[in-house]
């Protein structure tokens, strides 16, 4: 994963054989070392590949308040370790998200988007292993709880995931620091001093979700497919009864796994799909609002109108002229 300075500039790579001394004592051997510099700090990135994932280590040091842009040409799988400070997210797709000191996540992180990072003056160290869906999939009979994040990254989904929170134990950072002192820097012998310790810490991650948290993954390819019946049929008349029938779900149920899973109720999200639909046949085409009422579920144009105002602030047709 890269990070950018603003949403559509790269950092230029310093030299690494320009690295300030007091990054020395974090240099890791098997590793390929980045610098990067700018007015607001400076960052080192190390990156270590292996067959089916990468492992990279970043430390921060900011001297002013900056938001980064952390950016992937395509969705990846990753578990993320922050290992020193708190910073505020914001994953596209997904919304708000803390990587807060001492605990890590599984992440799906949809590609080709600018997600947003605030930092504060002062000191960042962060750990992340980036999966391969092949690596993945390699597990998932052994670690279901992974499906879920495996299910996005096939479908290509847009939508980012953060799964459970668990704590950087004693037994973790040990691992960690075994994979920081790797001693191999050739195939096939890094690849599996790696890999085994990468799956110890899927172990311990799986084994630390909560109950719930595990029961929700297993059924994420479900609540994917709901996702995509909806975003199918926005010019339909969708009821919770009706998406639970099909889906041969309860309506409790439904209503009680779609809140936990998408975070946030049935009816929110229909509003929310329709009428960003509305704003892109508003803006990409010339069709009368008439038929984008229509299109969007709305049984003629004045209903259209008042619920395109409310979600916006401004009338459809002054939102097409802007």
């Amino acid at each position: 994963m890269k990070f950018l300075l603003s949403a559509r500039q790269s950092f230029a790579v310093s030299d690494p054989a320009k690295l300030p001394p007091h990054y020395f004592p974090h240099r890791i051997r098997a590793a390929t070392p980045y610098y990067f510099k700018n007015g607001f700090g400076d960052f080192f990135v190390q990156i270590i590949t292996g067959r089916g994932f990468s492992v990279q280590f970043n430390i921060f040091d900011i001297l002013k308040k900056k938001c980064l842009y952390p950016y992937t040409s395509r969705p990846v799988i990753t578990l993320h370790f922050m290992l020193k400070g708190d910073v505020h997210c914001f994953l596209n797709g997904f919304g708000e998200a803390w990587l807060r000191e001492g605990l890590y996540h599984l992440f799906y992180v949809p590609g080709k988007v600018r997600h947003r990072a605030w930092f504060e003056p002062g000191a960042y160290h962060s750990f992340h292993i980036d999966l391969s869906p092949q690596y993945l999939r390699r597990l998932s009979a052994r670690y279901p709880e992974v499906k879920e994040a495996l299910d996005r990254w096939r479908q290509h989904s847009i939508s980012g995931l953060q799964q459970h929170t668990a704590r950087i134990t004693r037994e973790v950072a040990h691992l960690i620091e075994e994979l920081k002192h790797c001693p191999y820097q050739e195939e096939p012998d890094k690849s599996w001093y790696l890999e085994t310790r990468i799956r110890e810490l899927l172990r311990l991650y799986v084994h630390d979700m909560p109950t719930e948290e595990r029961l929700l993954s297993l059924i994420g390819s479900r609540m994917e497919k709901i996702k995509y019946y909806i975003d199918s049929r926005l010019k339909e008349h969708l009821t919770i009864p009706g998406v639970a029938k099909h889906f041969h779900i309860g309506s409790t149920t439904f209503k009680r796994w779609f809140v936990r899973y998408f975070g946030k109720p049935f009816h929110q999200y229909l509003l929310e799909q329709r009428m960003q639909y509305a704003q892109t046949l508003l803006q990409d085409t010339d069709r009368p609002i008439s038929d984008i009422a229509e299109e969007t579920g709305y049984s003629d144009t004045a209903s259209f109108s008042h619920a395109f105002t409310r979600y916006t602030k401004h009338a459809p047709g002054y939102y097409r002229q802007r």
